[in-house]
């Protein structure tokens, strides 16, 4: 059977062709619905600002919570550690700070085991993360050295939340993509004597509640303000 010719002006019909578009897609604005170039122009003004399903749901899926954190305690006790020989590094606090974050998440979820937390190491688009279980108990200093020696490798299970610190003072991130399958990613920036940190906490809200999210970010930035208890 022979397709159904659309009524339209010859203007139309040439923009329709050069945008690779069937007129059978568009509305006729004109008598007996002919379609003019008015209506050709505003079908292809719809088409590009209408976002895609896919970009749709990736805009939708992170949300996120931001705080400032003082690290003049911490700045102190690093130089105190560091007088004494003791090998505790600026990334083993910041994990350990992360993780009694997710433990206090858990704990308030009512779950179980408290998830892996994974430290980005450079490009965290190139680079796979450090992945340490645990990293909520034990002795700093052998997270530490944990650290130093590549994590847990990727045996175990998969991080619930990434941490990228960025040593960049004066810088505050306003929007981070998570990172792989994990529904949290915790950055933080400051320069590396910077008595203060932008901490910006980006999680998917579907598989984490505001008010959870909420409770790590405050555990973490409460963890780091007072550092003592870090060094269980």
């Amino acid at each position: 059977m022979a397709s159904v010719r659309r009524a339209a002006s010859p203007y139309a019909r040439r923009l329709a062709r050069e945008a690779d578009v069937g007129l059978e897609l568009i509305t006729g604005s004109g008598p007996d619905g002919r379609i003019v170039a008015a209506d050709v122009a505003g079908f292809l003004a719809a088409r590009t600002t209408q976002p895609s399903p896919s970009a749709g749901q990736a805009g939708a899926a992170v949300a996120a919570f931001s705080t400032t954190i003082g690290l003049e305690t911490l700045r102190q006790l690093l130089a105190d550690l560091a007088s004494s020989d003791t090998k505790v590094s600026f990334e083993a606090l910041l994990l350990r700070a992360a993780a009694l974050g997710l433990e206090a998440m858990s704990t308030a979820a009512g779950q179980g085991a408290v998830p892996p937390v994974a430290l980005e190491a450079g490009d965290s688009a190139a680079s796979p993360p450090v992945v340490l279980a645990d990293a909520h108990i034990g002795l700093v200093s052998r997270l530490t050295a944990r650290l130093a020696s590549g994590g847990d490798g990727a045996g175990g299970a998969p991080p619930q939340l990434t941490l990228r610190y960025i040593a960049q003072e004066g810088i505050r991130p306003m929007a981070m993509p998570l990172v792989g399958a994990a529904p949290l990613r915790l950055v933080l920036t400051g320069g590396g004597e910077a008595l203060s940190a932008e901490a910006l906490l980006s999680f998917d809200p579907a598989r984490v509640a505001e008010a959870a999210a909420a409770t790590l970010l405050a555990r973490f930035r409460d963890a780091l303000a007072q550092p003592l208890r870090l060094l269980a």
